[in-house]
């Protein structure tokens, strides 16, 4: 008998070895073999040369790394391990992490970081050169993991708006590109990243591999796939995607999503804005006069109440976001007034001469105008039409994609867009970009000031003006601000956060490439406040042992696996307990 209770005491506990090491695979095989899909439009080739918004430098930042990047508390090393500034602002020196590797499995070294400033300024890259060109004197490799960054004069903002969001690219692969914008050989997606590039299907999905060598750590998932899907929600809840977001008048579907099992709903900031572009160079938008009567007749609060839902607030006139440090809280009030407007056509010399319902210029010209929107504003491009034509101004609303409607506001072949972006929590030109029809010396002169200036307070003397100029001048009326979402899978091991200020430069999106990667727990770098008086001070030096700060994301930690360990045990010796209880009972023992 006794020989029997041995021989199944022996057997529970194989059988419990077992299940917790098949529940230590199965955890595992779920955290690390498994693919995550994210809702995604389609931003056409994914290389750094063709960044144009930012949802397509987002998807590149999982392929290409920065010196720096930034977590949702500030600023982490990368591919930079430690940084520090002399010279008053005019020398920054990046001690360059070791043992990194591009895709093809060539070192990373300071030549790459020093090629990278000097190829972008011969072939110019939408997200950096310009800064680059401005500011930057030269690049000066110190050895082979540390580089010197000379600039021609001070730049507020050098940290926080070119270095986070330039992306290196590997000088044996670029260095004989001459045309960077038709290079799409293989060698054109290796970069140092925690995802490769593997597939991309036009109008369909990217697919990106995990970079099973990557310095920070092997990414928690094996696959990232983002598909271009009809309808988010439904892919959420079918399971088709993982993750998806959501802004604006899409609150409506984030309250039903809400209350689905197994989704988390995560508001996130709204540095984002939607614009009423006015072509400066056609007449007679040419004339601020004209902009203002506009202005004042088209009824912001309504777009934002029948088209938001409360979903997002009437936007600064000055485009910088009301959360921004740098935001003028004093800027003119611009009320909806159908009679003021009217007041100021009259005034000069737009009426009705026909009584056909439209204004004409003074030259016999109807003050008739074309609307450019994307489908995703038609209805609000509706709205501004009904309410412009109170006043006598013809609008005819012309519905064009992304890719055209960028282009033609480009090429300035246009009369008045609806169209938006991210980026507000800092000034920048063109103000109505993607357009550039206007031009304002004063203005540029003020955004020259404000990032050569390193006193704060100064600063904003400056901004505040900029902000100022913006809403008298008018080349733009500022619709709305929405708010922004983040709906993702709670079975899934991904916990995506907002990042700090915007991912790169101020994209206003949650899909950070460090909630993918576990790594270490460390203290993050924050920004730094003080201002280099003395040519060998250090403003700002960040270190990290061997990797940077993570944010609160990554796979099942080893807490989680004992605990689901210790459960499955409980479970068995329970049931191991009744079983012998009703062997003793049957008088089998």
């Amino acid at each position: 008998m006794k020989f029997s209770i041995i021989k199944i005491a022996v057997g529970i506990l194989s059988v419990i070895i077992v299940l917790q090491l098949g529940a230590t695979t199965l955890f595992t095989t779920a955290t690390n073999a498994s693919t995550y899909s994210i809702a995604y439009g389609d931003y056409g080739t994914p290389i750094p040369f063709h960044h144009h918004r930012g949802p397509s430098y987002v998807l590149t930042s999982f392929i290409w790394d920065t010196l720096v990047w930034k977590d949702h508390d500030g600023y982490v090393p990368l591919l930079a391990e430690s940084w520090r500034v002399e010279d008053g602002g005019l020398k920054w020196i990046f001690k360059l992490r070791e043992g990194v590797k591009w895709h093809d499995g060539h070192p990373f070294t300071a030549d790459d970081v020093s090629f990278t400033f000097e190829y972008l300024k011969n072939y110019p890259y939408p997200w950096g050169s310009d800064e680059i060109i401005e500011y930057v004197d030269r690049v000066e490799v110190v050895d082979n993991y540390t580089v010197a960054v000379y600039l021609k004069k001070p730049y507020a903002d050098f940290l926080d708006h070119l270095i986070v969001q330039l992306e290196i690219i590997p000088r044996h692969i670029w260095e004989n590109v001459t045309d960077p914008l038709k290079y799409t050989e293989p060698g054109a997606f290796v970069g140092t990243g925690p995802f490769k590039f593997k597939e991309y299907e036009k109008g369909a999905y990217y697919i990106l591999e995990a970079n099973d060598e990557y310095f920070l750590g092997k990414p928690i998932v094996d696959e990232l796939v983002l598909k271009c899907v009809s309808n988010p929600a439904i892919a959420l809840q079918t399971g088709d995607v993982d993750a998806s977001s959501f802004y604006g008048k899409e609150v409506d579907v984030v309250r039903e999503l809400i209350n689905t099992t197994g989704l988390e709903v995560v508001e996130g900031p709204s540095y984002w804005v939607l614009k009423l572009i006015f072509n400066t160079r056609r007449y007679p938008l040419s004339d601020k006069n004209v902009r203002r009567a506009l202005a004042c007749a088209v009824n912001r609060e309504e777009i934002v109440e029948n088209v938001l839902h409360g979903g997002g607030i009437p936007a600064s006139l000055g485009i910088i976001h009301p959360d921004s440090k740098w935001y003028n809280p004093n800027l003119p009030v611009l009320s909806y007034n159908v009679s003021e407007a009217e007041s100021i056509l009259d005034s000069l010399g737009f009426i009705d001469r026909d009584s056909d319902g439209v204004r004409e210029a003074p030259n016999g010209t109807k003050l008739s105008f074309e609307l450019l929107c994307v489908e995703r504003y038609e209805r609000e491009a509706e709205l501004v039409e009904a309410q412009l034509s109170e006043i006598g101004v013809d609008l005819s609303v012309k519905v064009v994609d992304w890719k055209v409607a960028d282009s033609l506001l480009d090429q300035g072949e246009f009369d008045i867009a609806i169209s938006g972006h991210g980026g507000i929590l800092r000034p920048w030109t063109p103000v109505d970009w993607p357009a550039h029809t206007y031009v304002n010396e004063q203005l540029d002169n003020l955004l020259e000031s404000f990032y050569s200036t390193l006193n704060e307070s100064e600063r904003l003397q400056y901004v505040y003006e900029f902000q100022q100029i913006i809403a008298e001048d008018l080349p733009i009326l500022t619709l709305y601000h929405p708010k922004t979402y983040v709906v993702y899978s709670s079975q899934k091991p991904v916990e995506w956060f907002w990042t700090w200020n915007g991912i790169g430069g101020g994209v206003p999106m949650w899909w950070n490439k460090l909630a993918l990667i576990e790594v270490a727990e460390t203290t993050p770098t924050t920004p730094a406040t003080t201002t280099p008086t003395t040519p060998t001070t250090p403003v700002a030096e960040a270190t990290s042992p061997t990797s940077p700060t993570t944010p609160a994301a990554g796979g099942y930690a080893a807490p989680t696996m004992m605990y689901v360990g210790i459960a499955i045990i409980a479970i068995v010796v329970v049931a191991a307990g009744a079983l012998l209880i009703y062997l003793r009972s049957r008088g089998k023992i």
